[in-house]
């Protein structure tokens, strides 16, 4: 009794700073779960690869508790990348930021691909699937909210 639920977020922002100044930013995993408020813990489990657990949450009967290992990719001033560690985890992502100069400042680009896997019936897939990408959507949109915050700040 599971459910795979996909869910695909890009979003856009620009900042006022170089991209090696916002790589930097992006390349202190120390700063990662004060921007993402959401996270119960984020810990390092070897080079370049960090264990996320988020804190549960729920609508209608459904609770996400994503939990995950991933590999990080940097190309310093250019991308921060990350892919799931197949079997660490309930949840399966992929994701980047990518920068681009604009102007004076730099355009950050996130995209992220997250499949949950849900422990639910497979015809609920279909009610849990606009819960689910909200909430994903609340949790990456705040991410790029509070990088950009963080960056202004740097």
């Amino acid at each position: 009794m599971a459910a795979d639920v996909e869910v695909k977020f890009e979003e856009k922002t620009t900042v006022d700073k170089s991209p090696k100044d916002v790589y930097k930013v992006l390349a202190d995993f120390s700063k990662v779960k004060k921007m993402v408020p959401q996270l119960q813990s984020f810990k390092k489990t070897g080079e370049n690869r960090y264990h996320w657990k988020f804190k549960p949450t729920g609508a209608m009967g459904i609770e996400i508790a994503a939990e995950y290992e991933t590999d990080f990719e940097l190309e310093e001033g250019k991308r921060v990348a990350w892919r799931s560690v197949p079997g660490k985890g309930n949840t399966d992502v992929e994701g980047e930021f990518c920068l681009k100069k604009k102007g004076k400042g730099t355009q950050i680009t996130l995209k992220v691909r997250t499949v949950a896997h849900l422990p639910i019936p497979r015809f609920a897939k279909k009610m849990a699937r606009p819960y689910v990408e909200k909430a994903i959507s609340k949790v990456m949109g705040g991410y790029l909210e509070n990088l950009k915050k963080e960056i202004e700040k740097a």
